[in-house]
């Protein structure tokens, strides 16, 4: 997996900064053309788990059918929050 972001810099929010929204690519390869895939979306590491993906406290999902062996997905991504993100068969 490899998230991309639309700039290399973001504002020093710590030092009174306000905070921005970057635009994401995030992009999967090595998929299962035909396959039932989730992408979950962690706002808070604690929230992470290592197992039961599909029962946790994910901030967002997106669901897809893997058509090639690679797919990518735009997402937003405050600069003064986190984003973890795992990709799983679905159900896992």
């Amino acid at each position: 997996m490899q998230v991309l972001l639309n700039t290399q810099s973001e504002p020093d929010v710590l030092t009174g900064a306000s905070p921005v929204m970057f635009n994401a690519s995030v992009s999967i390869s090595g998929l299962t053309v035909g396959k039932s895939y989730s992408l979950y979306c962690y706002n808070d590491y604690r929230n992470v788990p290592t197992i039961n993906y599909a029962a946790s406290k994910y901030s967002a999902v997106v669901n897809f059918i893997a058509t090639k062996t690679a797919y990518s997905v735009a997402a937003t991504i405050a600069s003064n929050t986190i984003a973890t993100f795992r990709c799983l068969p679905a159900g896992k």
